[in-house]
């Protein structure tokens, strides 16, 4: 498909966010039923709390999705291995088999896309934070660079791609800890 055509552009996660999810969110959560606020902040941690609802389900609807699809095919993958199989043939119950030998052998791979997931999400927030009005780096780093302060590109910009690294370096230390043949 070309990239350059409309149902490619409308699959960036930034379109998706801006073009589908917030007029949504507005008209059902916010304008009708007024349960949750469009933008911005509230005076209190309780309400902050409240208002960030929305901007955190924006991120999380595109990103569940993608977590929890890798994390069924290494279930079902790890489930048909010789290990789990010699398992079941000693008579050793489904749930002990899950919880002892699966669960744990299939969240390394997850693990591992989680450090790749978060890089995905501290780009998402730039768009979402400019999105709901929320006062953050994201938005600092849109306002710099509609009125071109290059400095604040760059320190926002290097915040960020240490963000990136430290979340990643976390990855390495989890998957290190949750299995004993990595080692650092």
């Amino acid at each position: 498909m070309d990239r350059s055509s409309h149902p490619s552009r409308l699959r960036c996660g930034c379109w998706r966010a801006i073009l589908l999810r917030r007029p949504a969110a507005d008209h059902g959560f916010c304008l009708r039923l007024k349960i949750f606020p469009v933008s911005g902040y509230g005076p209190s941690f309780a309400n902050n709390l409240w208002h960030l609802f929305l901007p955190a389900l924006t991120i999380g609807i595109g990103v569940t999705p993608i977590l929890a699809r890798n994390l069924r095919a290494t279930f079902i993958q790890q489930m048909d291995k010789d290990y789990a199989v010699a398992c079941r043939s000693r008579g050793l119950p489904e749930s002990y088999i899950f919880s002892r030998h699966v669960f744990w052998n299939s969240l390394l791979p997850t693990v591992n896309l989680l450090g790749v997931v978060v890089a995905f999400l501290i780009g998402g927030t730039v768009v979402v934070e400019n999105v709901f009005n929320i006062p953050g780096l994201g938005n600092l780093l849109i306002r710099g660079v509609l009125t071109h302060d290059q400095f604040v590109v760059q320190a926002v910009s290097l915040l960020l791609a240490v963000g990136v690294v430290i979340s990643n370096f976390a990855v390495d230390i989890l998957t290190a800890i949750l299995d004993p043949r990595v080692t650092l």
